[in-house]
């Protein structure tokens, strides 16, 4: 056979030992003997689950196969490297890309079709052992329910005494305070206050729903509930099941779901300009006399409305004849391969999403290691619970970004789907979204005109409509104020630019300097000196790996922008602060974890948020269900920035 070979081995905690990697190893190396085959590289795995590629050595592996340093990967038998059928058929494509072929030591593999064949049941076979280990940890949980064991799982009002419950008579006095107010009419928020002096098992504040869920559980009547299994009177009842009964039925007729208000989408919001004054029209909806619901758009500076569907036609319309262009196709084609292109070295977001599925696999392998050993796995089902949804959601995510990834635009591709949406294959609203970036209705002198901007312009191709200059035309004099202000600061010292001026000069000039320029010029250089040290100090915080000072230093920057650059909001409108709203909301959500600033010029722009990972999900969500679908873009960040190429 001849050629270059890597060797791969793994094993997992649970049911296996560190012996079992040298065995792989030494397996491996006498089938590379016999086959010719030069060891180039080997790869260990220690203490690893099968089921997902989210694995030094085997991400290791792969980048060195992207590489091209061997050209067989040995593997002692399938399971060792996957044991999830759909990542083992991503490893082999992806290491096929690399013309990497996989071998296998310790499985004789025939060639051909039967070979494939037998791959796939051996594939088959790895994902069932995997499964059986699920199931092995269900039935322990099972066992343990049945009898009444606490599973680990804490419950606020009792302790856990050799694996089973017993009564906390301080949180029980807690939550049978609760259940007299729930049934002498008092409600939740009533018991929310009454429990200020109490804490939750960790010591936390009270929040409304876990209060109305604490009070609303059967176990407070005595009731065992775990993992499906249900045993009356299996564990120390803190009030009479017959009062418990009661509080549940009294508080489920007082949280009955109330109908949901019919939500509008309205696609041009804070894209659709009055042209007779500039106000922004936003969509809001009302009820004529005969009680039949209409929509519109309304300007906020002046009062003056359209209807929504009227407008909303003429600018499809005309993102239609826009498109009706084989020119302007053939440019946006351009503009998303070259985009594509800019984007093929980026990490993956679905590596992302993996590792973070593959620390819920290592919790589950946790929870099956202590049931093992006859210790009751931390949290019991809710924990368990807990992380089955989270595990869902993160699937869910994967799926999507897999196939974002797998669909990557080439040229053709995109001509393609254009050529179909130029041909009415696709809604109003969606060519809205995607090729309208601003729309100026009527002017001055004509009330019916409609000018329309569109994303895939740049301002070349905009120059009969000066106005229409991207989403900020109005914006154009408060823009130029801020290096306008500068220079003049610049200008006092006899200088052209502020980066000129010797910081220590110009604070000794404040006095003279706000007399001459002005308050606010004086504040944005202010900004700028302080900046300029603060992009020194990021950049050394990163290259260091510090990136809690990182974090800090990005809040300070932001803080400054809008303190000091004064760059949030336009003065020209103050009550539309669309930039305040979504920093404030971002902030808010964020609550003290990652950071957020204004981003590039400011005024209508966007922000920016560093966001943990395990917030993604939600901190979208919340955004968008304030901003609107489609307001929070989540980008992936280069391992490496700008390059300067030296002839």
């Amino acid at each position: 056979m001849g050629g270059r070979a890597a060797i791969y081995a793994r094993f997992s905690s649970h049911n296996q030992r560190g012996e079992s990697i040298e065995i792989q190893v030494e397996k491996s190396r006498a089938y590379c003997a016999e086959n010719d085959l030069r060891v180039v590289a080997t790869y260990c795995d220690f203490a690893q689950t099968g089921t997902n590629t989210d694995r030094a050595e085997f991400q290791r592996m792969m980048a060195d196969a992207k590489r091209g340093l061997f050209d067989f990967v040995v593997i002692y038998k399938v399971t060792r490297i996957m044991r999830n059928r759909d990542e083992m058929a991503m490893a082999r494509i992806m290491l096929r890309r690399c013309r990497v072929e996989i071998l296998y030591a310790g499985e004789d593999i025939s060639d051909g079709s039967a070979g494939v064949l037998q791959l796939g049941m051996l594939e088959v076979l790895a994902e069932y052992e995997s499964a059986l280990d699920g199931e092995r940890i269900r039935d322990g949980i099972q066992k343990n329910a049945e009898r009444c064991m606490a599973n680990g799982c804490v419950r606020y009002g009792w302790d856990i005494v050799d694996g089973r419950y017993v009564v906390n008579e301080e949180e029980a006095a807690a939550i049978r305070l609760g259940v007299r107010m729930v049934l002498s009419g008092k409600s939740v928020a009533d018991v929310v206050r009454a429990w200020e002096p109490y804490r939750t098992k960790r010591g936390g504040k009270w929040r409304f729903q876990t209060v109305r869920r604490i009070l609303m559980r059967r176990e407070n009547g005595g009731e065992y509930r775990y993992a499906g299994v249900v045993v009356p009177g299996g564990m120390p009842a803190i009030v009479p099941m017959d009062d418990e009964e009661r509080v549940i039925r009294m508080l489920e007729d007082s949280h009955r779901p109330r109908a949901k208000t019919e939500a509008w989408d309205f696609p041009l919001t804070g894209k659709l300009y009055d042209g007779r004054d500039g106000g922004l029209m936003t969509g809001t909806s009302g009820t004529g006399k005969s009680g039949r619901p209409y929509h519109y758009y309304r300007c906020r500076s002046c009062g003056r409305t359209v209807r929504r569907d009227v407008v909303e036609k003429r600018v499809a319309d005309a993102v239609r004849e826009a498109l009706g262009s084989a020119d302007s196709r053939e440019r946006i084609a351009r503009m998303l391969a070259d985009a594509e292109e800019e984007r093929a070295d980026e990490k993956p977001l679905s590596e992302t999403v993996k590792g973070e599925l593959a620390k819920i696999e290592t919790a589950f392998s946790n929870i099956w290691a202590a049931i093992e050993s006859g210790i009751a796995p931390p949290g019991g089902k809710e924990r368990i619970d807990a992380l089955k949804q989270r595990q869902a959601l993160l699937k869910d995510e994967l799926r999507t970004a897999e196939a974002l990834e797998a669909a990557r635009l080439d040229y053709d591709r995109a001509l393609f789907w254009l050529e179909g949406m130029a041909a009415a294959e696709v809604d109003d609203a969606q060519l809205l979204r995607t090729f309208v970036a601003r729309v100026v209705l009527g002017g001055p002198d004509d009330d019916d005109g409609l000018r329309v901007a569109f994303t895939f312009d740049d301002s070349a191709g905009l120059g009969d409509n000066p106005s229409l200059l991207g989403d900020h035309a109005e914006l154009t004099g408060d823009y130029a104020a801020i290096p306008r202000e500068m220079s003049e600061v610049a200008a006092a010292f006899g200088k052209t630019v502020l980066r000129e001026v010797d910081e220590a000069e110009f604070l000794k000039s404040i006095p003279s300097l706000r007399r001459q320029c002005g308050d606010r010029a004086v504040l944005r250089s202010m900004h700028f000196f302080a900046e300029n040290r603060r992009a020194v100090a990021e950049k050394e915080a990163l290259e260091k790996g510090n990136f809690e000072k990182f974090r800090q230093l990005v809040i300070a920057s932001g803080r400054s922008s809008a303190m000091y650059l004064q760059n949030v909001y336009t003065g020209v409108n103050p009550e539309k602060q669309d930039m305040s709203v979504a920093l404030a909301l971002a902030e808010s959500i964020l609550d003290g974890r990652g950071a957020v600033r204004v981003h590039g010029g400011g005024f209508a722009g966007t922000i920016q948020a560093f966001v943990p990972n395990d917030m993604l999900s939600y901190f979208k969500t919340t955004m968008e269900s304030v901003l609107g679908k489609d307001a929070c873009h989540v980008l992936t960040i280069r391992p490496a920035g700008g390059v300067v190429l030296l002839a």
